[in-house]
C-alpha cells in the first residue's frame, strides 16, 4: 500500500521538475531578449530598414532595446507564468504547513513568507518560494526522523524501569521464572 507521504513526495517532485523547466526556458527567453545581436520576428523594429554604418546599427539596437522595455508580450507573458507558479507554490505551501501543524511545529514565520503580498513577482520570488518549499520537505523529513529517535530513547527509559523496579523488589524480581527471558543472556 502507498502511503500518502509517497503520493504528496512524487507530486511534488512532477511539479518541481515542471517548476524548473519551465524556470529554464523563462532564462532562455530572457537571455535572447537581452542579447543585441536577437530581434523578435514579431515586433516592428524588425520590419525596419538596416543601416549601412555601424555607427547607425549601434543606435538602431539602442533604439530596439528601449523599445523592448517599453512593452514587451513575451515579459508580460513570463510575469503571468511567475504568477501562477509562485499561486501554486504557495498553495503548496499552505498544504505543508497544514500537515506540519498536525505534527505540532511552530510554523508562524513560514506563514507570513507565504501570505505575505509581493508587489512585482518575479524569478526571485519563484526561487525563494520553491527553496522554501523544499526546506519544508526536509524540515519534515528531519520531524520523522526525530519521532524515531524519541521513540528510542523512551523504549530506553523504559529498559531503565527494570533497575529502579529490581532495586524495589530485590532478589524476587530478577531471579523471577516470569523474568527469565528477559534477564537471558544471548
Amino acid at each position: 500500500m502507498i502511503s500518502s507521504n509517497t503520493i504528496f513526495d512524487n507530486s511534488k517532485k512532477k511539479k518541481n521538475n515542471a517548476a524548473a523547466e519551465r524556470l529554464q526556458a523563462l532564462r532562455v527567453r530572457m537571455a535572447q531578449q537581452n542579447n543585441p545581436e536577437y530581434i523578435d520576428s514579431d515586433s516592428a523594429s524588425s520590419r525596419l530598414p538596416r543601416p549601412e554604418s555601424a555607427e547607425s546599427t549601434k543606435v538602431t539596437q539602442i533604439q530596439t532595446r528601449t523599445e523592448f522595455t517599453v512593452f514587451s508580450k513575451s515579459e508580460h507573458q513570463d510575469k503571468i507564468i511567475i504568477q501562477q507558479e509562485i499561486i501554486s507554490v504557495r498553495q503548496e505551501l499552505t498544504l505543508a504547513i497544514a500537515e506540519m501543524k498536525k505534527l505540532g511545529q511552530r510554523t508562524t514565520e513560514y506563514e507570513k513568507a507565504v501570505h505575505e503580498n509581493i508587489a512585482e513577482p518575479d524569478v526571485y520570488h519563484l526561487n525563494f518560494f520553491s527553496r522554501l518549499s523544499s526546506m519544508l520537505m526536509v524540515l519534515r523529513q528531519n520531524i520523522q526522523e526525530s519521532n524515531s529517535w524519541m521513540d528510542m530513547t523512551f523504549a530506553k527509559k523504559r529498559a531503565k524501569g527494570y533497575w529502579n523496579k529490581a532495586k524495589k523488589g530485590g532478589t524476587t524480581f530478577t531471579l523471577s521464572h516470569e523474568r527469565k527471558m528477559a534477564t537471558q543472556a544471548g
